[in-house]
């Protein structure tokens, strides 16, 4: 009643409705100011639909600051540190052991008895360095990551580990190694976690894997389960 919607209505009246209720002025949309909703579209497959379940993939975007950042910016990268650089090509070396169809238990967190499969799809695994103005406190690393399903805490594991690369604490050879291991103990390196305040959950796909997703969630950052 809420939504002044008529008995019998169709997906599309329903989702339309939904859209003028979550766009409108902060004060009538019920929504904090930190969160926007740029468009409503109604769930594929009907009532079957299920936001976990049905999901075939989620993009994730982890953000690195070379230098110190800055207070506006720290909430969302992770701030290596004073005249910090990473080396690029080594860091896309130890990415490219990761990309494919792999047992990633080194690079989660599994508890006892969670049934999860480890052996997940990574499909994309780029990394890309854009340049800063010195108010920004360094330039910007980016580590963006398809994959079919995450494990908990793996995309931070992964920008943990391909950032100690970069820093050249660890070598690809060890990111190689370590998944191999198959999050075995006793392994000479183990996967570094990065800090949550560089992760976003870019988007999520429920249509055709890769390409134009039925429904995209952008701007989850910091507290994600990546």
């Amino acid at each position: 009643p809420a939504l002044g919607l008529r008995p019998g209505h169709s997906l599309d009246e329903a989702a339309a409705a939904v859209q003028v209720r979550l766009t409108g002025l902060s004060e009538n949309c019920g929504l904090p100011s930190s969160i926007q909703v740029l468009s409503v579209t109604p769930a594929p497959g009907g009532d079957a639909f299920h936001a976990r379940d049905s999901c075939v993939g989620k993009r994730y975007v982890y953000t690195i600051r070379e230098g110190l950042g800055t207070p506006f910016n720290s909430r969302y990268s992770w701030a290596l540190g004073r005249q910090k650089v990473c080396d690029l090509e080594a860091m896309r070396a130890a990415a490219a052991h990761l990309i494919g169809k792999h047992n990633f238990a080194a690079f989660g967190v599994l508890r006892d008895g969670d049934p999860r499969d480890p052996i997940k799809d990574l499909r994309k695994l780029e990394i890309e360095r854009w340049p800063s103005g010195p108010s920004e406190g360094g330039d910007t690393i980016t580590i963006t990551a398809e994959c079919d399903r995450f494990l908990y805490h793996m995309m931070r594991l992964i920008s943990g580990t391909l950032a100690r690369v970069g820093l050249g604490i660890m070598s690809p050879d060890d990111v190689k190694g370590l998944l191999e291991a198959k999050g075995r103990s006793g392994e000479p390196a183990t996967a570094y976690k990065a800090p949550a305040n560089g992760l976003c959950m870019e988007e999520a796909f429920y249509s055709t894997w890769g390409g134009a997703s039925a429904l995209g969630l952008a701007g989850s950052t910091g507290g994600s389960s990546g």
